[in-house]
C-alpha cells in the first residue's frame, strides 16, 4: 500500500512579524508562521489583508530592509529559514505577487550544519543603514553578506572570533556609528559570566576588526538591544544592563546579580523581584521597551553622544494585554507586538517626563583593571579621589563629583573640550526634562494561541468535528473546530417543484416562489397558503426586489412595478428575457440576443456591449461578461465603458484594461475560452472593498478584488477540490448564487457551498445542506457607531454594504429561509467564525488543559489540566538527607535559603468539561470544570485516556473507565516514579441551578509504579502500559484493584503505544518502534519486530489499517514522520525481525497529538501539530497511486518558486544517500494538487500536456480523489 497526507491549515499564530512600507505610502504588517507569509495594510486602524503566500520551507524569521522595494519606493523583507537560507523579496502590486530579488543558500557538510539539531541556531541580523548583514551559519561558521550587492558574500569561522570555552549567545549591529559595527554576546562555559566583543566591518573587504571587548558582564544573559546612539543593552533573567564605550550602568531584577563586583553603576528601580525569561524588546530613539510575559518595562536611557549619564527603569501599564512574546518591530513612531494570545500594533506617542535635578556626590566601584590602567599615573591633587585608595583592593567605593567624572574622561580618551552651551545641554537632557515614549494601542488581532492537545468529537462522511485545548496559562481556550457550515432547522414545510425563492416581506412571512411558466406569493405561518397579488404568476420570474415604493418584477416576458400592497403600477412587455437585476433605482434586463438595457422606470436605454450573458452591479458600475468570456466594467453614469479585458478566461493574477494585455495572451485566452466559460457573476462589498465573484460552468469559484484601475485575484481557502464534471450546465434547472450580507451561498450538484468573505480573506464552507435558493431573515442588531464617526477600536467600523462591523456580524446568531429539496426550513447559523479553513468559536475556560479526551457516552470533554500555584519548601526534593549506609548518622535537614522571588509550580488535576454547557457557553463567559481530581505535590500527568474494560456490575459486560499516567518530579539521583490511576465519571445528584454537576469523578484504584507512566492502551481486556523501559500489561477489577499480569524489557524509554486489536506497538525514545504481538491466555507479550536506523527523540505512534494493510506512523521531536510496515516475507525484513520503512515526510511543524478513528471498515490516523495543521493520513492502492504521483511530478516543477523555496524538497527529509532505505516511496501531499486548482489556465493546461491528460478538466476530475477523504 502507499500512503498520502490531506492537510488542512487552520492555525492563526504570527510568529515573526516586521513592520514597514511594503505598499507605496502605507504602513504594513509582514507577518508570518510555520510555512506561510501574511501582508496586511493598516488603514484606517485596521489591518486589512492583503496576501497570504504558501512557502515551500519552513520560516524561521524575518527583517526589513528599507528602500528595497519596487524602484526603491517601497520596502523589501529577508525571509530567513531553517537550514541556513535566505530570500530577498518584494510585493508587487503590478504582479500581486511576492517577488525574490536574491537568494543565499549555504551547504551543509562546508559550513557545519550537521544535523536538525542546528536549524535553530541560525540566525540573521540586518543593517539597514549600511545595508549590510550577517549570519550566523552553525555553530562553526558565520557570514557576512551584502544587500545592495548580490553575491558578495564572506563566510567566517567562528573560531576565530569568539574566546575559548564560550558560546554565541546574540548578535546584533549598533545602531549610530559611521562604519557597521557588530556586537556579539557570548557565554562563557567554564565561568559564571557573560563577555562581549564589539566588531568594526571592513564593508569592501568583509573583515572584522576587534573595536573593544566587555568582560563585566553577568551570567544568564541572552540578548542584545542596541540604540539609536551608539549605546546598547545586554538583557539578562536577572537584569538588563546598557553600556557606551565609557560608561556601565545596569537595572537588577533581582538579588541574584551582584552588579557591584563587576564595578557596573546599579540604577534605581522600584518593583518587586521577578525573573524575566524570552523577552522580546524594541527601540524608540533612547526608550527600550521590554514586553515579557508578566510585565512591560521601560528603560529611558539619558545622555547624548552615545554616552549613558543615566537609566530610568519603571513598569508601565499599557493597553495590551502581558502574555509570552513572540516577536516586536518598530518602524518610524509605531510599533508591533506578537503573542501568543494575538498580534497587536500600536502607537509609540512622545510623553515628557520631569526627572529631579540632584547633586549628591554618585557612588563608583572600580575594578583592580579599571585603576591600573588609568588612574596609576593620576596625582592625588588632580581629582576628588581619596590619596590613600589601595590598588590593592579587589573593588573600593571612591566619591567622585559629576563634573569631575566626565573631566577624567576627557583626560583618559583625549576627548575635546566642551562648549557650555553643550555642557547646558548636555545637562538638560540628562538631568531636566527628557522626552520618552508612551504606548497607544492602534489595532489588535486576536489569535488562539499554540495548540496544546485535540480531540475527534466526530469523524463521519458528513460531520468531522474537533475540538482543540488552546490559550496560555493567563488565557485558556477551547477551540471547537468544525468543517463544514450548517443549518440548525427549527420548522419546515412542503412546498415541492419549486426552483428559486424571493423575500417580499419577511415580517410577515411572504415570500415569492417561482419555476418554469409560474410564480406564486405564499404566507408561511403554520402551514403555507397562497396570498393575493398581482404579480405575473403565468411565467418564471428572475428578479423580485423591494423598491422605496414598493416593488420590482422582472419576469421572461415583462417588467412589472408594484406598490407595497402587491397592486400593480405600471408594467412592460418584453420578449425572451435571459437575465435581470435590480440596483439603486435602476432594472437592468439582458435579452436572449445578449443585448443589454438600463430601465429607469419604463424608460429604455441600451448599453454599448454585445452578447452579454451575464451581469453584476455595484453603485454605478456594472460587470458584464460576454459570450467570449471577456469582461467588461460599465458606468452608468458617465455612460462610457472603464475596462475591457479578454483574458478573463485564464484567470490571470492580475486584471487590467485591454490596451495593457499581451497580444499572445489574448490569443491563448480566446482558445481556452470554451474551458473556462463563465455563467454567472456578482458583485460583493465587503469591508471597504469590492470583490467580483466569478462562477464557472463546471461551478468553480474565482474571486478578484478591485484596487485602483486593476482586479487582483484572491486566494479562496478550500476552493479546491471542487469540480462539476457534467449536467450543471441545464441554465433551466441552473440555480444562482444569492447574497445573504458577507455570504455568497453557491448552490450545487455534489453539494452545496458558502463562500464567506471576512477581514482574513474569502473562505469557502461546505454546506451540509442540500440548498436551491435562500435569504436570511435576520437583520442588524450592531449598536456601534456608524462609519462616518471614525471609532477608536478598529472592530466597531462600520463597512459598505451593510450597517454592522464586522465584529457584530460575526457575533450575531442569523436566521435564514432556505428551499431545499421541495421544503421550505426556518434555520439558523451558531456565532461561529468562519476565516479559517476549519469555522471554529472560541470559548474560555478556568484552567489550561494540556490533553483533551472526548466522552462520547456522556458527552464530557476529560481533561489534564494545571493551574500555577505558588512553590513552597515542602515541595523540593533533594537526595542529601538520604542515605545507603546503614549506620550512617541522619543528616541535618537541609536549610533553604530565604528568596525573594515567588516561584511558581504546576497544581495538575483530571478535570470534566460539559459539552451540553461549551455549546452554550456565550461569548465572554469563562467555561468551569464540573467537577476535578486533584494530584499529589509535584505529580504531573504524562497521559490519560478514556479505556473500555470489563466490568462485572455492567450489563453490557464493559465500561468506560479513565486511566490516568502520572509521573513524580524528583531529584535527578532518584528513582523516578510514578503512578497509574482508574477513575469513573459517576452519576450523582446535582446541583440545583446546574444540572450538570450530576457527574462526579470517582477514583477506583491506584498503583504506584517504579518508573515514569507515560502511556497507556486497552489491550484485549487489559491495560498497555508504558513504565519507564518496560511495557507493562494490567487487569482491573472493581474489587480486586490494578494487577500486573504481562510485560516486556525494552531499551530506552517508552514514549507511546498504541493498538489495533491484539497487536501492540511502542514507541522508544532513541531506538523507535517495536512492534509485539499480545498472547491473552497465558498473558504474554512477544516481539515480534522492531525499526531501523537513528531517530532523535520519537514522541509518538499510531497504527493505520486498511483492508488488509496496517501502517505504523511514528514522528519524532524534528517534525518527521516515518510510515513503516510488518512484512516478515520480506527478505529485507531480516525473517520478520526488521520492520518496512515505506515512507517519509517532513512536516512543517511539531506533532502534539495523533488519534485514530474508524472511518467505515478501516482505520485513519489524524494528526494534529503545534500552529493549527490537521493531517489526514491515507493507504492508496497502487493504481491510484501511480496516476496521482504522476501528476504531483507534473505539477511539482510549474509551480512558482516564490521567496526562493523549492517545493520539491519542502516534505523530504534530507538523509545522505546511502541511509536512505530504498523500500521508500514517495508521499502523495495535498498541498501540491491543492496549488494546482490555484494556478491560472496556462499552466494548468501545461501540467495536463506533460501529465498526458486531455484537458485541465480531466486533471482535476482526478484530483477530486482528495475531496473525499
Amino acid at each position: 500500500m502507499n500512503h498520502l497526507l490531506r492537510e488542512t491549515y487552520a492555525g492563526d499564530l504570527f510568529q515573526h512579524a516586521v513592520l514597514g512600507r511594503f505598499l507605496p505610502n502605507t504602513e504594513c504588517l509582514l507577518a508570518g508562521t510555520c510555512d506561510r507569509i501574511f501582508l496586511y495594510a493598516i488603514e484606517s486602524g485596521e489591518l486589512k489583508k492583503i496576501k497570504e503566500k504558501r512557502l515551500f520551507a519552513s520560516l524561521a524569521g524575518l527583517s526589513l530592509l528599507r528602500g528595497e522595494g519596487r524602484e526603491g519606493s517601497t520596502d523589501g523583507a529577508i525571509l530567513h529559514f531553517e537550514q541556513a537560507k535566505i530570500s530577498k523579496v518584494f510585493f508587487s502590486e503590478e504582479e500581486n505577487e511576492f517577488v525574490t530579488t536574491s537568494l543565499m543558500y549555504f551547504e551543509k557538510q562546508e559550513y557545519g550544519i550537521t544535523s536538525e539539531t542546528d536549524k535553530g541556531i541560525s540566525l540573521v541580523r540586518i543593517d539597514t543603514h549600511h545595508r549590510l548583514g550577517f549570519m550566523l551559519i552553525s555553530r562553526t561558521h558565520c557570514a557576512l553578506f551584502s544587500m545592495h550587492a548580490t553575491g558578495r558574500i564572506r563566510v567566517i569561522e567562528v573560531c576565530t572570533l569568539r574566546p575559548r570555552h564560550c558560546i554565541i549567545k546574540d548578535v546584533a549591529f549598533l545602531q549610530g556609528f559611521s562604519v557597521p559595527t557588530l556586537c556579539f554576546l557570548y557565554e562563557d562555559t567554564s565561568a559564571e559570566k557573560c563577555r562581549a566583543s564589539v566588531y568594526v566591518v571592513d564593508e569592501e573587504e568583509r573583515e572584522l576588526s576587534l573595536f573593544f571587548s566587555i568582560e563585566s558582564i553577568p551570567h544568564g544573559c541572552y540578548s542584545v538591544v542596541p540604540t539609536e546612539d551608539r549605546v546598547f543593552m545586554v538583557l539578562g533573567a536577572n537584569g538588563a544592563i546598557f553600556y557606551s564605550q565609557w560608561e556601565m550602568v545596569g537595572v537588577c531584577f533581582n538579588t541574584f546579580w551582584n552588579i557591584d563586583h563587576f564595578g557596573i553603576e546599579e540604577a534605581p528601580f522600584n518593583a518587586e523581584a521577578f525573573v524575566i525569561e524570552g523577552a522580546r524588546c524594541l527601540c524608540a530613539g533612547r526608550d527600550i521597551f521590554l514586553f515579557s510575559e508578566e510585565r512591560l518595562l521601560r528603560f529611558s536611557v539619558l545622555g547624548i553622544d552615545g554616552r549613558v549619564s543615566r537609566v530610568l527603569a519603571e513598569e508601565v501599564s499599557s493597553e495590551l494585554p502581558m502574555d509570552t512574546p513572540l516577536s516586536s518591530a518598530v518602524y518610524g513612531g509605531m510599533g508591533c507586538l506578537t503573542t501568543l494570545s494575538g498580534a497587536y500594533v500600536f502607537a509609540l506617542v512622545p510623553a515628557e517626563v520631569q526627572i529631579p535635578h540632584t547633586t549628591q556626590a554618585q557612588s563608583i566601584a572600580l575594578s583592580n583593571d579599571f585603576k591600573e590602567m588609568f588612574l596609576s599615573d593620576v596625582p592625588a591633587e588632580s581629582s576628588s579621589i581619596d590619596p590613600d585608595l589601595s590598588l590593592g583592593a579587589e573593588k573600593v567605593p571612591i566619591v567622585m563629583q559629576p563634573e569631575n567624572i566626565e573631566r577624567e574622561y576627557a583626560e583618559m580618551f583625549h576627548l575635546p573640550p566642551e562648549t557650555e552651551a553643550r555642557q547646558r545641554e548636555t545637562q538638560a537632557t540628562t538631568l531636566g526634562g527628557a522626552t520618552t515614549h508612551a504606548i497607544e494601542l492602534i489595532t489588535e488581532k486576536e489569535s488562539n494561541g499554540y495548540v496544546k492537545s485535540a480531540t475527534v468529537v466526530s469523524y463521519t462522511e458528513r460531520q468531522k468535528e474537533y475540538l482543540f485545548a488552546c490559550g496560555t496559562v493567563k488565557k485558556p481556550l477551547f477551540v471547537e473546530m468544525k468543517e463544514g457550515i450548517e443549518f440548525d432547522f427549527s420548522h419546515t414545510a412542503k412546498i415541492k417543484g419549486y426552483l428559486d425563492m424571493f423575500a417580499v416581506n419577511k415580517a410577515q412571512n411572504m415570500y415569492l416562489v417561482t419555476k418554469e411558466g409560474e410564480s406564486v406569493i405564499v404566507a408561511w405561518n403554520e402551514t403555507i397558503e397562497t396570498a393575493d397579488g398581482e404579480i405575473d404568476k403565468a411565467a418564471r420570474t428572475l428578479e423580485f426586489q423591494a423598491t422605496p415604493s414598493g416593488y420590482v418584477q422582472v419576469t421572461e416576458s415583462s417588467l412589472i412595478f408594484l406598490t407595497g400592497g402587491l397592486k400593480r403600477q405600471k408594467e412592460a412587455r418584453l420578449e425572451g428575457v435571459a437575465a435581470a437585476e435590480y440596483a439603486s433605482g435602476r432594472v437592468l434586463v439582458i435579452t436572449g440576443k445578449g443585448e443589454l438595457y438600463v430601465y429607469t422606470g419604463l424608460k429604455k436605454a441600451k448599453v454599448p456591449i454585445p452578447q452579454v450573458k451575464s451581469i453584476a452591479t455595484a453603485k454605478d458600475r456594472v460587470f458584464c461578461i460576454d459570450t467570449n468570456n471577456a469582461l467588461h466594467i460599465y458606468s452608468v453614469t458617465a455612460k462610457r465603458t472603464t475596462l475591457v479585458s479578454q483574458l478573463l478566461p485564464l484567470f490571470p493574477a492580475v486584471i487590467e484594461s485591454v490596451s495593457k494585455e499581451n497580444e499572445r495572451f489574448q490569443q491563448l485566452a480566446q482558445n481556452s475560452a470554451k474551458s473556462s466559460t463563465v455563467i454567472e457573476v456578482l458583485a460583493v462589498e465587503y469591508a471597504k472593498s469590492l470583490f467580483l465573484v466569478l462562477r464557472t460552468a463546471n461551478n468553480e469559484i474565482v474571486v478578484y478584488r478591485e484596487s485602483g484601475e486593476r482586479l487582483l485575484k484572491e486566494r479562496v481557502t478550500n476552493n479546491q477540490f471542487y469540480y462539476e464534471k457534467e449536467g450543471f450546465l441545464d441554465t433551466r434547472k441552473q440555480k444562482r448564487m444569492r447574497v445573504c450580507r458577507n455570504l455568497v451561498v453557491v448552490p450545487g450538484y455534489s453539494y452545496s457551498r458558502v463562500l464567506c468573505f471576512t477581514k482574513e480573506g474569502a473562505f469557502i464552507h461546505r454546506l451540509q445542506t442540500p440548498v436551491e435558493s435562500v435569504e436570511e431573515t435576520s437583520t442588524s442588531t450592531c449598536q456601534c457607531p456608524p462609519s462616518t464617526t471614525p471609532p477608536p477600536r478598529p472592530e466597531h467600523s462600520g463597512h459598505p454594504g451593510h450597517s454592522e462591523c464586522t465584529k457584530c456580524l460575526e457575533a450575531a446568531t442569523r436566521t435564514f429561509v432556505v428551499l431545499a429539496k421541495g421544503n421550505l426550513a426556518e434555520g439558523t447559523l451558531s456565532p461561529n467564525r468562519y476565516d479559517r479553513a476549519i469555522t471554529y468559536r472560541r470559548t474560555r475556560v478556568a484552567s489550561i488543559c494540556e490533553r483533551v479526551v472526548y466522552y462520547p457516552e456522556k458527552k464530557l470533554f476529560i481533561a489534564s489540566a494545571f493551574t500555577e500555584i505558588e512553590y513552597t519548601k515542602d515541595m523540593m526534593p533533594f537526595t542529601v538527607s538520604a542515605t545507603t549506609e546503614l549506620e550512617a548518622d541522619k543528616l541535618p535537614p537541609v536549610e533553604i535559603p530565604s528568596v525573594e522571588l515567588k516561584p511558581k509550580t504546576r497544581g495538575y488535576s483530571i478535570e470534566i468539561f460539559s459539552q451540553k454547557e461549551l455549546r452554550n457557553a456565550k461569548a465572554g463567559e469563562t467555561l468551569s470544570s464540573v467537577d476535578k481530581f486533584g494530584l499529589d505535590t509535584n505529580e504531573y500527568v504524562s497521559f490519560h485516556k478514556l479505556l473500555r474494560l470489563p466490568d462485572k456490575q455492567c450489563d453490557k459486560g464493559a465500561s468506560e473507565f479513565i486511566v490516568v499516567c502520572t509521573t513524580y518530579i524528583t531529584d535527578e539521583d532518584l528513582i523516578s516514579t510514578g503512578r497509574l490511576i482508574v477513575l469513573e465519571v459517576a452519576s450523582v445528584v446535582p446541583e440545583r441551578n446546574r444540572k450538570e454537576t450530576k457527574h462526579k469523578l470517582k477514583p477506583l484504584a491506584a498503583e504506584r509504579t517504579k518508573g515514569t507512566t507515560t502511556a497507556c492502551e486497552e489491550i484485549k481486556g487489559g491495560i498497555a502500559v508504558c513504565v519507564g523501559t518496560k511495557l507493562m500489561v494490567y487487569s482491573f477489577d472493581r474489587n480486586e484493584g490494578l494487577k500486573a499480569i504481562a510485560f516486556h524489557d525494552m531499551q530506552v524509554f517508552l514514549t507511546s503505544c498504541a493498538v489495533l486489536r491484539n497487536i501492540l506497538v511502542c514507541g522508544d525514545a532513541y531506538k523507535g518502534v517495536f512492534l509485539l504481538f499480545y498472547q491473552q491466555v497465558p498473558s504474554l507479550l512477544h516481539m515480534l519486530s522492531q525499526s531501523t536506523g537513528s531517530i532523535y527523540l520519537l514522541k509518538g505512534v499510531a497504527m493505520a489499517l486498511h483492508g488488509e494493510s496496517c501502517g505504523v506512523l511514528s514522528y519524532d521531536s524534528w517534525g518527521h514522520l516515518y510510515i513503516h510496515s510488518y512484512s516478515p516475507l520480506n527478505m529485507l525484513s531480516q525473517k520478520g525481525s526488521r520492520l518496512i520503512t515505506r515512507a517519509e515526510s517532513k512536516l512543517p511543524d511539531v506533532v502534539v497529538g495523533t488519534q485514530t478513528v474508524p472511518y467505515g471498515a478501516n482505520f485513519k490516523v489524524l494528526l494534529f501539530t503545534k500552529s493549527g495543521y490537521v493531517y489526514k493520513h491515507e493507504m492508496v492502492e497502487e493504481n491510484k497511486y501511480a496516476s496521482l504521483l504522476d501528476l504531483q511530478h507534473s505539477t511539482l516543477p510549474q509551480i512558482k518558486m516564490v521567496c526562493g523555496t523549492a517545493p520539491s524538497s519542502h516534505w523530504t527529509i534530507e538523509k545522505h544517500a546511502e541511509m536512505r532505505d530504498i523500500t521508500i516511496k514517495e508521499m502523495l501531499q495535498s498541498g501540491v494538487a491543492e496549488e494546482y486548482f490555484e494556478m491560472g489556465r496556462v499552466r494548468q493546461a501545461k501540467i495536463s500536456s506533460d501529465a498526458g491528460r486531455d484537458s485541465s478538466g480531466a486533471v482535476k476530475a482526478e484530483l477530486l480523489f482528495f475531496r473525499h477523504l
